[in-house]
């Protein structure tokens, strides 16, 4: 009888402690814990990758084509001088630089002037006609004048009146003494002929004409 109500004691005691215990302890909640495990959850992202890729050398070249859309032509004639100019064996090689202007021959110009003399005939169908013979002279002489030297030479020739020619000479007193421009005096005289005929109202069969070709270089 004892022992039955030690037991009891004992029970009774044992289920008091785990009152105390149970009634200490946190709440638990169940809902919570599925609440945590959702966002446990691990999440996957769809990635679109494009299958087309574009090289860089393809990027770069389009860039530079964008970029020389926008230079102007002057400032493209800038960029090549400046690039020649910072490589001076590129210049040399395509010969950039410039000649000084001394050494270029072709800086001088050749000039014939034939001036208008004076004539005992002075209607102005003569001046008209001679005008016109010392022009046509003039236009082969400065053909003709293919060196450079200077002086002047003064010749006389004869002319039918249809224009044919029939004598020339030079006044070796009032001439250079230059061979060369003597020859293509009178080689541009020959050149001419035959010239125009003589206007209606001259009314002479033929006429001497005085010309000075005077040759000439300007430096």
């Amino acid at each position: 009888m004892f022992y039955d109500k030690t037991l009891r004691i004992f029970l009774l005691v044992s289920l008091m402690l785990h009152g105390v215990l149970f009634a200490t302890m946190p709440k638990f909640n169940l809902g919570d814990l599925n609440k945590s495990l959702h966002q446990l959850e691990i999440t996957y992202q769809k990635f679109q990758i494009s299958s087309k890729i574009v090289p860089e050398k393809e990027i770069v070249r389009k860039q530079a084509i964008e970029d020389n859309k926008e230079l102007s032509i002057a400032s493209k004639k800038n960029l090549i001088k400046r690039f020649f100019k910072k490589n001076d064996f590129l210049s040399k090689t395509f010969k950039v630089s410039k000649k000084p202007a001394a050494a270029n021959t072709d800086a001088k110009e050749k000039k014939v002037v034939i001036p208008e003399l004076d004539s005992q005939i002075k209607s102005p169908a003569y001046k008209s006609y001679y005008q016109t013979i010392r022009e046509r002279i003039r236009n082969f002489a400065y053909v003709n004048y293919l060196r450079y030297g200077e002086g002047e030479v003064y010749l006389s020739f004869v002319l039918s009146s249809d224009g044919s020619l029939k004598d020339i000479k030079i006044f070796d007193d009032r001439s250079t003494n230059d061979a060369y421009l003597r020859d293509t005096a009178l080689k541009s005289i020959n050149d001419s002929a035959p010239f125009p005929s003589f206007p209606k109202s001259l009314g002479y069969p033929e006429l001497s004409f005085n010309v000075i070709i005077s040759f000439e270089v300007d430096n």
